[in-house]
């Protein structure tokens, strides 16, 4: 059995689980209704039977089934790593077969626009890169930063990663780099790591720009940040400073 088998099969078998389970949870309640008219409950017994029935129903999934759940019930985002174009395209088989929310993770290995507007098309955002690494691991062989230009051509909404420790975190800045040679502007390249990030990850409207209202995480350059001689002259962290 291959992988997106094996995937498919557990949330199959955790969808399976909780449909029967709540089946035993509502002939567990409906047997309670009866038994409070018939045994006479008091409203405690009947508060302290339902509890015990709850926690039956919650007993009966594992850590991991309880994480598939929450993806399957919109509650979170599944950050899935997808470096080949095959993969990218399961993925989006896979998200609208089961209704889940994912962002792409990578897609160092897409040679083609045409995929990066398919994931526009299903409303996945990508977070690019790690880019300008050595190509150590299998997924980043065949890596090409020239990628980066079809990247920016599509519908996709993007923002941009290092894969700690891959490339450094301090480094995001300088990966800016390799969009700015294929003709991005510097203040667009500035909102792939800041705005842009905090928005895929669901924080923009804390984070990732300076406006009234928001957390402030400010960093000041002592020149414009794209000079490769700049550093930070100030470092402010949820308002307070830091540096």
């Amino acid at each position: 059995m291959g992988v997106y088998a094996q995937l498919e099969k557990k949330f199959e078998t955790v969808i399976n689980k909780k449909e029967k389970a709540l089946l035993k949870k509502e002939k567990d309640l409906h047997q309670l209704s009866k038994d409070k008219v018939e045994k006479k409950y008091s409203t405690e017994e009947v508060a302290f039977q339902t509890a015990i029935i709850e926690k039956e129903y919650s007993f009966t999934f594992t850590p991991m089934d309880n994480a598939v759940l929450e993806l399957l019930s919109g509650k979170k985002t599944a950050k899935v790593h997808v470096h080949k174009e095959d993969d990218v395209l399961y993925l989006i088989e896979f998200s609208k077969k089961y209704n889940i929310k994912v962002t792409a993770e990578h897609t160092g290995d897409v040679f083609h626009k045409e995929i990066f507007n398919e994931l526009a098309d299903a409303e996945i955002p990508i977070v690019y890169g790690p880019l300008g690494s050595v190509g150590y691991k299998v997924e980043l062989k065949q890596a090409y930063y020239q990628n980066a230009a079809l990247l920016m051509k599509s519908k996709a909404f993007y923002g941009l990663m290092t894969d700690h420790p891959v490339i450094w975190t301090p480094f995001l800045r300088d990966s800016l780099k390799f969009f700015l040679i294929q003709g991005m502007s510097p203040e667009e390249a500035i909102s792939m790591i800041t705005w842009k990030n905090a928005k895929i990850l669901g924080l923009e409207n804390t984070l990732g720009s300076v406006e009234k209202g928001k957390t402030a995480s400010i960093v000041v350059w002592n020149t414009n940040p794209m000079n490769l001689a700049a550093y930070p002259k100030m470092v402010m962290a949820e308002g307070k400073i830091i540096r």
